[in-house]
């Protein structure tokens, strides 16, 4: 028996064919850990792909939020809406998402940082793990803003290197901006001790100088090609009246008198009737032109002195308000008797007819300028028109309304002031041309669109220009030649008091700004061809951040910009 147990353990000791059966039963643990993972792990590719792709989007969406004014408060709302958007597999198992803005590179607060993950317990890898696997994705897109560039000094110059250039002690008050239109690799240059242009943007559609760097406080904005001219389309009113200035020596105490006088109207009627009955309110009367009838009496005018106009008249002109006819005395009938005969037969015919005579009584009302006495000064008072030239020689008051100046030249010299009591407008023709010198004091205000639609509609001989705001708020616009050749050339110099609002517009003047001129406004805007800051120029309160007035004009905007940076 021994003997046979023997022989079996030495069988089964030296028998092979069950090593397959062993090494199947050994590898297997390892085979079925190596299918869990790959399955987890495609599983985990598959999540992170997802994730990383939604956040790539969300983090794109919020940095194009921010770009702008309008949106940028909403950038968190569109980054979750990207996100919401592009998932899936994974859209319920994703954790909070968290949108942030974030620094990025030199800049600050320019960038958006979307970061979202997604966590599930997978069969296999949370058997051997013991806990759910977390996938975690994040995405950083950088942004720059749209920014809009504005001016208060504008040169529209397209080519010219130099169309704006500051020499000597210039200073400024000015937040609003000076830009040039100008290609030119300088179009902007500085030449002198220039050291305060105050806190606006320099924008050109080229190049500016360097010199510019060394000066604190101003943002250089160089070739920014979008740039534009804003004033380019208008189209300027014309009123064509023919006007002259002149200076009228005027009393103290009254610059105008008012002249008042009746005028009595007399005329004789007949009314004819073939019966015998009495005219009525219905019957038509016949004007006879027997002697003396008809005829007018004037009664003496009575002068009253004014300190000033009424609203809506002007001098040199009868204002009539006429008076009712009212009948002094009525006679009648008399009787004429005519006969005619009718087949043998005489037949008598007897008119019957009335006279009347009627008067009617006009007031009128003239306002001319006070005789001098002698001694009075000297006074202009401007209506609207066009004029040669206005070369200012008193002091001189404009009317509302628009002034055309043909050819000529609008030049204040001296001592003189220039007001304008309501809003007007300067139209240049034909090259004319403005030039403000020594100790003149100016003080104008442009129409607003109420006073401009009103001079259009009750002007004499007026050709309405365009109807915009920006035209209304126009105080000197030149108007285009098409057969220039050189440039006009006006200026502003001296010591110049030059306190004005509204704006400058010259696009076929190179204007000089020099010597020693005081330039002050509520809102100035000057935009000319080319523009010279020369001398001790200053000026002050250029379109300040706290007028009423917009702080210069929109001349360009800037693209936005958005990359995904990781």
């Amino acid at each position: 028996m021994f003997g046979r147990i023997r022989k079996a353990v030495g069988n089964l000791k030296s028998s092979t064919s069950g090593n397959t059966t062993l090494l199947v039963a050994l590898g297997m643990p390892a085979l079925i850990g190596g299918a869990g993972m790959a399955v987890d792990t495609a599983q985990w590719y598959l999540w992170k792909r997802e994730l990383q792709f939604a956040a790539d989007q969300a983090a794109l969406a919020g940095a194009w939020a921010r770009t702008s004014s309008d949106t940028e408060a909403l950038f968190q709302e569109r980054a979750l809406q990207e996100i919401d958007a592009n998932l899936s597999v994974t859209s319920d198992i994703i954790g909070t998402p968290s949108v942030s803005i974030a620094d990025f590179g030199v800049g600050t607060d320019n960038s958006v940082i979307v970061s979202v993950s997604a966590r599930k317990s997978l069969p296999f890898s949370s058997f051997l793990t013991g806990e759910a696997t977390t996938v975690v994705a994040t995405a950083q897109a950088t942004f720059t803003e749209l920014e809009d560039f504005s001016a208060c000094i504008l040169a529209v110059n397209k080519t010219d290197d130099s169309s704006i250039i500051v020499q000597g002690n210039v200073t400024m008050s000015q937040n609003c901006g000076i830009a040039a239109l100008s290609d030119a690799s300088e179009s902007i240059s500085r030449n002198g001790n220039a050291s305060d242009l105050g806190g606006g943007d320099l924008t050109s559609r080229g190049g500016i100088d360097d010199d510019f760097n060394d000066i604190d406080g101003i943002n250089i904005n160089e070739y920014i090609s979008n740039l534009f001219d804003p004033y380019e389309n208008l189209v300027a009113p014309i009123d064509a009246t023919p006007k002259t200035y002149d200076c009228a020596a005027v009393a103290a105490e009254y610059p105008y008198e008012q002249s008042a006088w009746t005028t009595t109207n007399f005329r004789k009627q007949q009314f004819s009737s073939s019966t015998n009955t009495a005219p009525t309110a219905a019957s038509v009367w016949v004007d006879l032109a027997e002697a003396p009838y008809p005829y007018s009496e004037n009664g003496t005018p009575s002068v009253t002195g004014l300190t000033s106009l009424p609203a809506g008249t002007s001098v040199n002109k009868t204002y009539t308000t006429p008076g009712v006819w009212t009948t002094n005395s009525q006679n009648g009938p008399t009787t004429t008797q005519s006969q005619t005969k009718v087949k043998n037969k005489t037949v008598t015919t007897t008119t019957y007819t009335w006279t009347r005579i009627q008067q009617k009584v006009d007031s009128n009302t003239s306002y001319d300028k006070t005789k001098s006495n002698g001694n009075a000064a000297k006074i202009a008072t401007l209506q609207p028109g066009t004029y040669s030239s206005i070369s200012v020689a008193c002091d001189t008051v404009f009317a509302g309304g628009v002034y055309v100046i043909n050819g000529g030249q609008f030049k204040v010299n001296g001592n003189d002031s220039v007001t304008s009591g309501s809003g007007i407008m300067i139209v240049l023709t034909n090259g004319a041309t403005i030039d403000i010198n020594g100790g003149a004091n100016v003080s104008l205000r442009p129409m607003t669109k109420a006073e401009l639609d009103t001079a259009i509609a009750t002007g004499d001989d007026m050709t309405a220009g365009s109807s915009t705001d920006l035209l209304a708020g126009m105080l000197v616009m030149e108007v285009k030649r098409t057969n220039l050749t050189a440039l006009n050339s006006s200026k502003i110099n001296g010591n110049a008091g030059f306190t004005v609002n509204g704006t400058i517009y010259l696009p076929q003047t190179e204007l000089d700004l020099s010597g020693n001129a005081q330039v002050s406004s509520d809102c100035l805007m000057i935009a000319a061809s080319k523009i010279k800051f020369s001398g001790n120029m200053y000026f002050a309160n250029m379109c300040p951040d706290e007028s009423t007035q917009t702080a210069g004009i929109q001349i360009g905007s800037g693209s936005a910009g958005v990359r995904l940076v990781r």
